[in-house]
């Protein structure tokens, strides 16, 4: 029997199949919940999410062992809408390492303010994540270095300043002195950066499931000796369940095993337990 020519062809396609013969949309939120959560996850957690690692950062530090080997999520589907927005970002955030580069404390969420180039300019900070990462966050990787966009050794306007406020010249110091000062100044210097950053640490409050602290890198900015007198008051506010400690040599874990208990204890008024790993130096 032929087909009624009357009856409009679009009534007879499936509902799934536009009138010229090719699929319709699917509606990707008509899926029940735990599907679009389950692709959510397929898409967006990695495992390890590196902010691209300069080379001095993939050569000197623990944390970027096989990196390569981790792919980049894909963040498209953060920007469909504000429901995928709203259901995909929890996802993101919770589950993957986020392996935080050098001078974050420069970058957003952090600073929202960036920071002055040699140029000085100000440099708008590079988005890391969003600003509900500081409350959603569940692993870090956190890397205590000596290298920083900042100087922290002594030069020539550093000289000059000391010339000026304390009357002592470059020229009428012997070597040793010099040495020994300049050593203590770049030390305090360090000290300075370090502590700009366990500040804005300050400002994650979410419970970290996992936190990982690599100190390969702690070196005084001329490399002599090492330097770990850093304010762990951050673990505070982090309430870490597990830190994994990198890069430690030998002799120093006890020495930071026990600054970083009273940095946890300094704002844990519940004392919760923390369980603390080292791995080899």
């Amino acid at each position: 029997m032929g087909t009624n020519s009357s009856q409009p062809t679009q009534e007879l396609l499936p509902a799934t199949t536009q009138a010229d013969g090719t699929p319709g949309h699917f509606r990707f939120l008509d899926l029940p919940a735990e599907i679009r959560l389950y692709v959510y996850e397929e898409v967006v957690v990695v495992g390890k999410v590196f902010f691209t690692p300069d080379q001095y950062e993939v050569c000197e530090s623990r944390r970027f062992l096989k990196w390569r080997e981790y792919g980049a999520p894909s963040l498209s589907i953060l920007r469909v809408c504000k429901q995928t927005h709203h259901e995909a970002t929890p996802i993101y955030l919770g589950k993957n390492l986020f392996v935080l580069p050098r001078n974050f404390d420069d970058q957003q969420p952090f600073n929202k303010k960036g920071y002055v180039s040699a140029s000085n300019l100000r440099v708008p900070g590079r988005h890391l994540f969003p600003q509900a990462g500081l409350s959603s966050i569940k692993r870090l990787s956190i890397d205590f270095t000596s290298r920083s966009r900042r100087t922290l050794v002594m030069y020539a306007p550093s000289w000059a300043r000391l010339a000026i406020r304390h009357g002592v010249h470059f020229d009428q110091m012997t070597a040793a002195h010099r040495t020994q000062y300049a050593h203590a100044t770049a030390l305090v210097f360090l000290k300075h950066h370090w502590s700009c950053q366990t500040e804005v640490l300050k400002k994650v409050t979410s419970t970290r499931d996992y936190l990982e602290l690599d100190f390969t890198n702690a070196f005084c900015p001329e490399g002599c000796c090492r330097c770990l007198t850093i304010d762990f008051e951050f673990l505070s506010t982090m309430t870490p369940k597990k830190v994994t400690t990198k890069g430690l040599r030998v002799g120093e874990k006890d020495m930071l095993a026990e600054a970083m208990t009273l940095g946890m204890k300094s704002g844990n008024a519940n004392g919760e337990w923390v369980e603390i790993l080292f791995e080899d130096g």
